[in-house]
């Protein structure tokens, strides 16, 4: 990494290190599922905005603390074997169910008559979409992004004792913008 990337926020340096790794860029199927039609909001069910914001927090909170340890310990077993790194399990059942329950509660809520309320349940649904998305794709593809990395210009699969793809910092830098 240049000095430059390595002083940038851990979402530009995830970024940036995605972007430097070779290989044909596709996109992945969704991974949360079609919407469900739970029908409007209730116009007179008042909400807490602050509540679904912590949900959210402690959502993108929970999935960091899961993931620094697993990504760590799969890249340290990676080094000796890259087919190691298919063993990441970060998205168990209650993470996965906290996740699917959190984001069809903001579908519901993104009927709201609100306009703020709706707003802030979009935000939050696709938050939760783009997190999840983030970690399935570290459990799906790990061994793939492992084999790109070792062929890249920077083999290191821990710099500084770090994973060369610090989801997790990504993720605990995207938690705080929802407190």
């Amino acid at each position: 990494m240049t000095s430059r990337s390595m002083r940038a926020d851990p979402l530009t340096r995830l970024r940036d290190t995605a972007r430097s790794l070779p290989g044909e860029k596709a996109p992945l199927p969704p991974v949360v599922g079609p919407l469900a039609d739970d029908g409007p909001a209730d116009a007179q069910s008042p909400v807490d905005v602050p509540a679904l914001r912590r949900r959210v927090h402690a959502l993108i909170k929970d999935l960091a603390a899961a993931l620094e340890p697993a990504l760590k310990v799969s890249l340290e077993q990676a080094a000796r074997s890259w087919d190691q790194a298919d063993a990441l399990t970060v998205l168990d059942g209650d993470l996965r169910n906290r996740a699917v329950e959190l984001r069809l509660h903001c579908q519901t809520l993104c009927q709201h008559p609100e306009p703020t309320v709706a707003a802030v349940a979009l935000e939050a649904m696709l938050t939760v979409d783009a997190v999840v998305g983030l970690v399935a794709l570290l459990e799906r593809r790990l061994a793939t992004l492992v084999r790109l990395r070792l062929r890249s210009e920077q083999p290191e699969l821990l710099e500084q004792g770090r994973p060369f793809l610090d989801v997790a910092a990504a993720l605990e830098q995207a938690g705080r913008a929802w407190t």
